[in-house]
C-alpha cells in the first residue's frame, strides 16, 4: 500500500463524514484505514465481471443490461468507470428513478447517462492527485475532476459526486466508486 493510498483513504473517510455521508464503502475503508487493494481475481476480471459479482453494483449491472452496454464493459479497454453504488442510484433527482431510466423507451437517455461516467483511458487516483481538470467522456461531454483537495469531486454543480473508493483495478480498466449518479450537461 502506497502512502498516498493510505492518506487518500483517511482523508476521504473524513471528507465523507464531514459531508454527512454514510456510505458503506467509505465507512469500510475508514474502518480498515486503507483503500481497497485489487484482489488477485479482480485483475483477471473485466469491469463487467466485477460489476456483476459485487452486490453494491447490482443497480448499475441492471442499468448496463437495460442500456445494452454490457459488451462494452466486458471487452473494450482501457476504460475508467466512475461507478455509482446502489446507494447513489437511490438518490437520483425526481423524474430520474431507476425504474424510469431502465424503461425500454428511455434506453437512449440511459446510454447517455452511463457513457458520461466513462473515460476512454485508464485514470488512477495517482494520475490526477493535486489536479483540477476536464476530460472527455466516451459519451462526448467533458467531465470535471477536482482532485486538488482532500476529497475527489467528479462532475459539475448541481450534479457532483465524491469518489468513495478509488482504484479497483480490472483487466480492461479501473473503477472508482462514487456516491452519486452524474447527469450529462443539457445540450
Amino acid at each position: 500500500m502506497t502512502p498516498f493510498r493510505l492518506l487518500f483513504a483517511s482523508l476521504l473517510a473524513l471528507g465523507v463524514a464531514a459531508c454527512g455521508g454514510s456510505s458503506d464503502e467509505a465507512s469500510d475503508a475508514a474502518q480498515a484505514g486503507v483503500a481497497e487493494e485489487p484482489a488477485e481475481e479482480q485483475l483477471a476480471s473485466t469491469l463487467l465481471e466485477i460489476i456483476q459479482s459485487e452486490a453494491r453494483f447490482s443497480t448499475l449491472a441492471a442499468a448496463l443490461d437495460a442500456a445494452d452496454l454490457e459488451t462494452t464493459f466486458d471487452t473494450e479497454g482501457p476504460l475508467t468507470l466512475f461507478a455509482p453504488s446502489n446507494d447513489a442510484f437511490g438518490s437520483l433527482p425526481t423524474g430520474f428513478s431507476v425504474d424510469v431510466l431502465t424503461a425500454p423507451e428511455n434506453q437512449a437517455l440511459l446510454q447517455q447517462i452511463l457513457a458520461y461516467h466513462v473515460l476512454g483511458e485508464r485514470v488512477t487516483s495517482s494520475d490526477i492527485t493535486g489536479q483540477q481538470t476536464e476530460v472527455p467522456t466516451v459519451g462526448g461531454p467533458m467531465l470535471r475532476i477536482d482532485a486538488s483537495g482532500e476529497i475527489v469531486i467528479i462532475g459539475s454543480e448541481p450534479a457532483t459526486a465524491l469518489v468513495v473508493v478509488p482504484d479497483i483495478e480490472a483487466r480492461n480498466g479501473v473503477i472508482h466508486i462514487i456516491d452519486g449518479v452524474l447527469l450529462p450537461p443539457a445540450e
